[in-house]
């Protein structure tokens, strides 16, 4: 969607990937986490090796409702 991020994107692919998104590429040069991915971009992520909780600052700038969720999600804790 219009504004969408690489950390939109990554949620977008699988969730497991956002939650393990540690860069981003976009068009082979490396950009913000708050890049405002174009119509024909290729988007490439960097992943950590090991899960790892998501970041609660990409909320000020992700705008799918499911990488939304998902950011929350991995700051609950059970009960």
């Amino acid at each position: 969607p219009l504004g969408a991020t690489p950390i939109d994107f990554a949620y977008a692919v699988h969730t497991a990937l956002g939650d393990r998104t540690i860069g981003a590429k976009v068009n082979g040069k490396i950009v913000s986490f708050d890049y405002k991915l174009q119509l024909g971009d290729v988007c490439e992520v960097m992943l950590a090796k090991e899960p790892k909780k998501p970041n609660l600052d990409w909320l000020e700038f992700v705008v799918t409702n499911l990488a939304k969720k998902e950011i929350h999600k991995g700051w609950r804790t059970p009960i």
